[in-house]
């Protein structure tokens, strides 16, 4: 159609007297000479430099007089007239701009979902879940920093024999903003409860530093120190409540596309009694199925040297789930 509408405007301008114009070419060029010719596919001009010049009009963008008047494809141009000073009016192609990109995505979320049951001598089931969102946003003034949010929850249930084994329920978030290429500050906060373990509700928060140690497409590593205010609500013994130091790190070791392994330990010493200590160790290796759904094996291990009364200092957790991404 475009090409049918520039044919039919030049074709318009029927030459009794040749008049100065200048051709815009698709390509960025421009040819000033005297038109003499329009056909239905093609276009003659005679330039000072290269004589007569036979333009295909596929390859023409648009035609407009010397003095720079243009119309667009839709206007009537008005025919060359045996005047000192002819008009040619003018079809310009406005060149179509390319499509906005796309905006990159800023969000990622992880759903693990696992099962284990048991028929047999001892009939048992458990289930886990877990739900991981990461948001990242680069500042507008520096691109190389970013500004990052994790919220994390899990859950587990299980009985053994009609006799509960596990129901516990964890929730945390986590900021950190980047101070520098490497350094950065954080603060996290998580809360939940854990039955087997006889707490009825815990949360903790607080504030501190980190740095990228080392920040590559196959490997990251983390190291992080600050407070944490830590409270335990028991259904037995008494309430624990105490300001602890906080040191943790975490890394992720990517092998090929397919493999991926993610690692987060949590070191927490008490401020007022430093023979008190817990920590957490939360291993993930993951095995990416196609491109979006993932076989996930993960392992976690808890030690408290004050737990509960008649509850193990250490406990460790190996699940298997299946992961999606989007």
């Amino acid at each position: 159609m475009r090409r049918f509408a520039l044919a039919a405007l030049l074709c318009a301008t029927a030459r009794t007297d040749a008049a100065q114009v200048v051709v815009l070419l698709r390509n960025g060029d421009r040819i000033t000479g005297e038109l003499i010719a329009q056909e239905t596919n093609r276009v003659v001009v005679v330039t000072s430099w290269a004589g007569t010049l036979s333009l295909p009009l596929e390859t023409i963008g648009g035609v407009q007089t010397v003095s720079g008047e243009k119309m667009t494809l839709a206007a009537a141009p008005a025919p060359l007239a045996p005047s000192p000073s002819p008009v040619i009016a003018a079809a310009s192609a406005k060149p179509q701009s390319a499509p906005p990109p796309a905006a990159p995505k800023r969000t990622h979320t992880n759903v693990q979902l696992g099962s284990n049951l048991v028929f047999g001598g001892r009939d048992s089931a458990a289930v886990y879940a877990r739900l991981k969102s990461t948001y990242e946003k680069p500042y507008t003034h520096d691109p190389k920093k970013f500004f990052r949010a994790i919220a994390d929850y899990t859950g587990d249930y299980g009985e053994t024999e009609s006799i509960r084994s596990a129901n516990r329920m964890t929730a945390s978030v986590k900021t950190d903003f980047d101070l520098g290429p490497r350094s950065y500050f954080y603060n996290v906060g998580s809360g939940g409860y854990d039955e087997i373990r006889k707490i009825k509700s815990h949360y903790e928060f607080g504030p501190g530093l980190g740095s990228h140690v080392i920040k590559r497409p196959a490997f990251e590593f983390n190291l992080e120190g600050g407070l944490n205010y830590q409270v335990q609500h028991r259904s037995a013994g008494d309430t624990l409540e105490s300001l602890y130091l906080r040191g943790g790190e975490d890394a992720t070791w990517r092998f090929g596309p397919r493999f991926s392994l993610t690692k987060k330990f949590e070191f927490f010493l008490d401020g007022e009694n430093v023979q008190q200590f817990r920590f957490r160790l939360d291993t993930t290796l993951s095995y990416k199925l196609i491109e979006n759904l993932s076989l996930n094996l993960s392992l976690l291990d808890m030690y408290d040297t004050a737990p509960a009364p008649n509850v193990d200092k250490n406990e460790l957790q190996i699940r298997s789930s299946v992961g999606i991404t989007f």
